[in-house]
């Protein structure tokens, strides 16, 4: 006869078993989806790029010691384990896989820790927590990419599970083993190994100092490694992230992606002069920089509020900007989504404290990192190990709920999100979504090799929506792959009236004007798309060579009279002179010249095709 506990622990076992299958079947059918029906998938994020290049040099190098020497751009441990994986003959789609099996192991961890921490009665709840996890559509849709936050999830769970346990104290090494592998796949993790083991301290001493010490010595090989193969530490960027040991490559001066909001680049931008002058690397670690962001805070509290307020939506949101909002265009997926995420985040924010003191989770601890990547990280995916720990703690609602209160709370909170949820989503223009879909599979087609219903596809692009994505990548495909610069001239025209502070309509106008030497307006449109691109401090590296060669193009100009520009070949002429001018039109400027010091690192890449780097000067 099975007893009560042998049928509990079978019922556990059958729902823990259709925790995975509901999860193992939402990824095949997401995978087969995002692959055959959804050209936008086919777009790399940009991280992507970086972790798979590092990957693959030190995957392709020899295993000898000094056979390479990387400095991580990005927390070398998500590069480190592709590299691993790559090495060992697995294939990209292999990690993908490999990937999302981590998240249906996730999702079996967090239906676990659901009835570890709160028993068997909130079986139904942590079920619950367990399948909204499995099928959060940003956990879905990361999985699938070249990064990390499958590893980072997994790996959060791996802890919590570890501190739910009663023998932790016994399991010292692996646990820091643990933490400092997690703040090698991401930075602001270095908080766990700081914070943790004093919770094992009170328990046992000896336990909490011997994880904190093996945490740090995981981190200090790799640390010491990065700063010595880029010759330089920065501790704080100019975005106001933290990069410890990071953020050493020159490309990260370019990154905005820690930036609280727009208001901060403003403040990181007015210390870039300082920098430039005594040639420091561009860090925002000066006082005078926080007492401006205090000053910030104080002046205008109302705006650095509401900043704090939609990087909090955007946490829980599958998307966030309308470059990642085309991803689940024109259905209901991201007003279903933000709503359950929002609704999640409530009941945490609710049940969160009551589940810390029956459950003795480090849930303080998680509520830190939660509201770090709420003020550094806008980026989704910075936060979906916070949302695991959220869907965790459902499990202790049935706790909270027993008081009317705080029922009634949860309840007006969850109204009050889901409508502010299908407001938000009504906010957003639908025929928009729609354009930028139409947009990405018009450049399928092109790479596909199929230009004319590329052609056809832009053109109902536009009709839905003349959207600056839709004119200006349809310019450039008529400029180019098209050959009818005629009919791109005008597609630019509209880029530039639709976004008139965009800048790249007009370098594409001035090369248009260009080509039909009509050498006055094509010096009007470069000195407009100067202009404009010179209000960021740190153009793309993309842009580099198109701002160099404008720059050229204005200094030329000016330095010939109108009527030999129209007597003679002004292309050939316009070459020559740059050529021979080059060493003047440097020095005249002075070596201080962001576009002309020596040290810059877009000169060094281009001063092989450009002889000079004139800046066009304001008369």
């Amino acid at each position: 006869m099975t007893s009560p506990r042998q049928a509990s622990v079978r019922g556990d076992i059958y729902w823990a078993g259709v925790v995975c299958m509901f999860a193992i079947a939402v990824r095949v059918l997401f995978l087969a989806w995002s692959q055959k029906h959804d050209a936008l998938f086919l777009w790399p994020v940009v991280d992507e790029t970086t972790y798979l290049s590092d990957a693959l040099t030190i995957a392709d190098a020899p295993l000898e010691r000094g056979s390479y020497r990387l400095p991580f751009w990005q927390p070398p441990g998500y590069t480190l384990i592709l590299a691993l994986l790559l090495k060992s003959g697995m294939t990209l789609k292999g990690i993908v896989i490999l990937q999302q099996a981590l998240g249906v192991c996730s999702a079996c961890l967090i239906f676990i820790l659901g009835l570890k921490c709160f028993g068997r009665k909130a079986r139904a709840w942590a079920f619950l927590g367990a399948l909204l996890f499995a099928a959060c559509p940003a956990v879905l849709f990361y999985e699938t990419r070249f990064l990390k936050p499958a590893w980072n999830i997994f790996g959060l769970l791996l802890l919590l599970l570890a501190f739910a346990s009663q023998r932790r104290a016994r399991y010292s090494i692996p646990l820091g083993l643990l933490m400092g592998g997690l703040c090698l796949l991401e930075a602001y993790f270095i908080i766990i190994p700081m914070l943790f083991p004093i919770l094992l301290m009170k328990e046992n001493a000896r336990a909490g100092l011997v994880s904190m010490a093996v945490a740090f010595a995981v981190m200090a090989p790799v640390a010491v490694g990065n700063t010595w193969a880029a010759k330089k530490f920065v501790p704080l960027s100019r975005n106001g992230g933290l990069n410890l040991y990071i953020g050493n490559n020159p490309q990260w001066t370019a990154t905005y992606n820690t930036l609280p909001s727009w208001d901060w680049k403003m403040l990181a931008d007015r210390q870039e002069p300082y920098f430039r002058e005594h040639g420091l690397a561009p860090v925002a670690s000066g006082g005078s920089f926080y007492r401006e962001v205090l000053s910030f805070a104080l002046k205008r509290p109302h705006v650095f509020i509401r900043n704090l307020i939609i990087k909090g939506m955007m946490t829980f949101s599958p998307t966030k900007t309308y470059r990642d909002m085309h991803m689940f265009a024109d259905n209901r997926l991201a007003r279903l989504g933000f709503a359950v995420n929002a609704a999640i985040f409530i009941l945490f924010a609710v049940a969160s404290p009551r589940a810390a003191q029956r459950a003795k989770l480090p849930m303080l601890i998680v509520l830190l990192l939660a509201f770090i990547n709420t003020v550094f990280f806008p980026a989704t995916r910075y936060r979906l190990p916070m949302l695991a720990a959220m869907c965790v703690t459902i499990g202790g609602v049935h706790q909270a709920a027993k008081q009317w209160k705080t029922l009634a709370s949860v309840g007006v909170a969850l109204a009050i999100m889901t409508a502010g949820a299908f407001f938000v989503a009504r906010c957003f223009d639908r025929q928009a979504w729609r354009a930028l879909r139409e947009v990405a599979t018009a450049e399928k087609l092109v790479l596909q090799g199929r230009l004319a219903e590329a052609d056809q596809m832009f053109a109902a692009a536009i009709s839905t929506k003349p959207i600056l994505s839709a004119l200006q990548r349809y310019g450039e495909f008529l400029l180019g792959k098209a050959n009818d610069p005629e009919r791109a001239f005008d597609y630019f025209v509209q880029a530039s009236q639709v976004s008139p502070h965009y800048p790249d309509p007009h370098y594409y106008m001035a090369a248009i004007q260009k080509e039909k030497r009509a050498y006055n307006k094509a010096y009007a449109s470069y000195s407009r798309y100067i202009d404009l691109r010179e209000r960021v401090e740190f153009p793309e590296h993309h842009d580099s060579g198109m701002l160099l060669e404008a720059l050229s193009f204005c200094a030329a100009h000016q330095s010939m009279h109108p009527e030999t520009v129209f007597a003679f070949d002004a292309s050939q002429k316009l070459e020559t002179l740059v050529q021979k001018n080059a060493p003047a039109w440097q020095n005249e400027h002075g070596k201080n010249s962001f576009h002309n010091r020596p040290d810059n690192p877009i000169i060094q890449r281009h001063e092989k095709s450009h002889s000079t780097f004139p800046h066009h000067g304001k008369k």
